[in-house]
């Protein structure tokens, strides 16, 4: 990724963090209980949100690293910010990070494929990939899936346990 362009999507995560740190745990559990619901009780033409634990995300990863994103058809993002990345590390080596105020603001999956490399540094989804999101909680990563199902991605799975889950184990 382009230095401006982390810059500008750092930057951008930091100041959006800030203004929603004051959020209470229960709100934040309440939204993750309210979004799941909405995923769950789509019809069948809508896409589902696969949520996963610390064993199939583990088996999602090893898949992931030993065969790249292409041959695993899958892309794994973390929404975390990156102070929250430089703190903890990432998921796995080739985890791409992508702050949730970023695919926010700039509304990233509904970017044409120029736009979205240029912006985020690396290729755009394709419809047929999977995209596996985490976050810190699971929280962040169930808004992220939803603004990627909102543009059309049907393949969406959340690690629910995050790097609170991924680094005490």
């Amino acid at each position: 990724m382009r230095f401006n362009t982390v810059s500008k999507l750092l930057a951008l995560a930091t100041v959006t963090r800030s203004a929603s740190s004051f959020c209470p745990s229960r709100v934040a559990v309440c939204s993750r209980a309210i979004m799941t619901k909405r995923f769950m009780s789509a019809s069948s033409s809508e896409p589902v949100l696969k949520h996963v634990g610390w064993e199939e995300m583990d088996s999602i990863l090893d898949e992931y690293e030993e065969l790249g994103r292409a041959e695993s058809g899958m892309l794994v993002l973390d929404v975390r910010n990156q102070d929250e990345i430089e703190y903890t590390g990432k998921l796995s080596p080739n985890t791409i990070t992508l702050p949730l105020p970023a695919i926010m603001t700039y509304n990233i999956f509904a970017l044409d494929e120029d736009e979205f490399e240029d912006l985020c540094g690396f290729s755009k989804p394709t419809p047929d990939e999977t995209l596996v999101f985490s976050c810190a909680a699971g929280i962040r990563s169930v808004h992220a899936a939803k603004i990627a199902a909102q543009a059309g991605y049907s393949k969406l799975v959340n690690y629910g346990g995050g790097s609170n889950e991924w680094f005490t184990r």
